[in-house]
């Protein structure tokens, strides 16, 4: 958290400002690797973080990432959820609805638990919308984050032994 005295605090560590969030007290820093313990030390700093280099998915592997707190799946860390999973708590018998943009039926992450919907837009049965991005990109990062399959690629969802069901209610002007 940013103090009065941090302008002369980071100047004093040879720290440069890389963002500064002032409505919130806190700064973006980068700061020379064997200053941040002494950062940390400081008595008018709350807390140090490091923002550790994040890569989309798409630009690693085909295997299936371990979540770690620095390499992008930090939620399921953070979350505990691998500890709940590391007990079996996988969301097995635990139905599940998204109600957001369309969603990618077929996806690998997606396509072994999903159980059906209604659209909402369309006013049908089939919430469907593709691999089309704009339709239902987030939709289907939604649904992935709570049910991604445990299948050896990509990433793995909160509850991947769930079932899911879909309702797109959000077209490209909104909805209800």
């Amino acid at each position: 958290r940013q103090a009065k005295s941090t302008p002369r605090m980071v100047i004093e560590r040879s720290a440069r400002v890389r963002h500064d969030f002032s409505e919130i007290g806190v700064l973006a820093l980068e700061v020379p690797r064997t200053r941040v313990e002494e950062l940390r030390l400081d008595p008018r700093v709350l807390r140090v973080e490091e923002d550790p280099w994040r890569r989309p998915v798409s630009a690693l592997s085909g295997a299936e990432l371990k979540p770690l707190a620095s390499n992008g799946l930090y939620g399921l860390v953070t979350t505990k959820a691998t500890k709940a999973h590391a007990r079996g708590v996988i969301g097995t018998g635990v139905t599940v609805c998204v109600a957001d943009t369309g969603i990618d039926a077929e996806h690998p992450d997606i396509a072994l638990a999903y159980r059906g919907g209604i659209d909402t837009v369309d006013n049908d049965d089939n919430p469907d919308v593709g691999a089309d991005g704009v339709l239902g990109g987030h939709g289907t990062h939604v649904a992935g984050t709570i049910v991604a399959a445990l299948n050896g690629q990509g990433v793995r969802g909160v509850a991947f032994g769930a079932e899911l069901f879909f309702a797109r209610v959000l077209g490209e002007e909104g909805g209800s």
